[in-house]
C-alpha cells in the first residue's frame, strides 16, 4: 500500500449496507484498515483530483457519469494478489460496466491520473496476509460462509484522507445524472 498523506483522494464504489455487513467481519479480522475506510471498489487512486480543484473536476465527473446507467454487480468468488503481504479480495462481476467507467475516466482525467505499472483489476478487499497458510485458511472460510452478494451501483463516490488518517466522503455523483444547467 502507497504511503498515504492527508488530502489524498480517490474515487470509489461503496457496497449497500447489506453487503457491509456481509464482509465487514471478515474485514475487521484481515484488514488493518477495516477502521480508516470501508469496503470498496476502487476506481481511482491515490489522489484522484486534489480538493482545491474539486469543485470545477465535480462539473466535469458529473458530465461524464451522466453517460452511465446505473449497473449490476455480483460478489461470489474469491481473489488474490499475490505479495508480501498477500491481498485476499472478493471479485466483482458486471457486464463490462466497470472496465469501460474505469477506461472512460483514465482517458478523460488524464492530468490526475496515476498510471500504475500493474493493470486494473476491480476487487473488494477483504485483508492482507503474510502467511500462505493464514490466506488459504480465510479463503477457505469465505468460500464456505460467504453468501453470494448482488448490488446496484448508482453513484460514484469521491472521498478525501484527512487529518486524522481515515477516509471520508466528500461527494456522491449519481450515474447518469439530470444535465448540469
Amino acid at each position: 500500500m502507497p504511503n498515504l498523506t492527508p488530502g489524498d483522494s480517490a474515487l470509489l464504489i461503496l457496497p449497500p449496507p447489506h453487503v457491509v455487513a456481509a464482509i465487514q467481519p471478515w474485514r475487521i479480522q484481515y484488514d488493518p484498515n477495516a477502521e480508516i475506510i470501508p469496503p470498496h471498489i476502487t476506481l481511482a487512486y491515490p489522489s484522484f483530483v486534489p480538493q482545491a480543484h474539486w469543485a470545477e473536476t465535480k462539473l466535469r465527473l458529473s458530465a461524464v457519469l451522466a453517460r452511465f446507467q446505473p449497473f449490476e454487480i455480483y460478489l461470489e468468488k474469491t481473489g488474490v494478489f499475490p505479495g508480501d503481504p498477500a491481498v485476499l479480495w472478493l471479485q466483482p462481476v458486471d457486464h463490462g460496466e466497470l472496465m469501460c467507467l474505469h477506461g472512460t475516466l483514465e482517458a478523460v482525467f488524464t492530468e490526475y491520473w496515476t498510471r500504475s505499472e500493474f493493470p486494473f483489476v476491480p476487487h473488494l478487499t477483504i485483508g492482507f496476509f503474510s502467511s500462505q497458510e493464514l490466506l488459504r485458511a480465510a479463503q477457505q472460510e469465505i468460500a464456505e460462509q460467504f453468501s453470494p452478494q448482488t448490488f446496484t451501483v448508482s453513484k460514484i463516490i469521491y472521498a478525501v484522507l484527512d487529518a486524522a488518517g481515515k477516509w471520508r466522503e466528500v461527494d456522491a455523483l449519481p450515474l447518469l445524472a439530470a444535465p448540469m444547467p
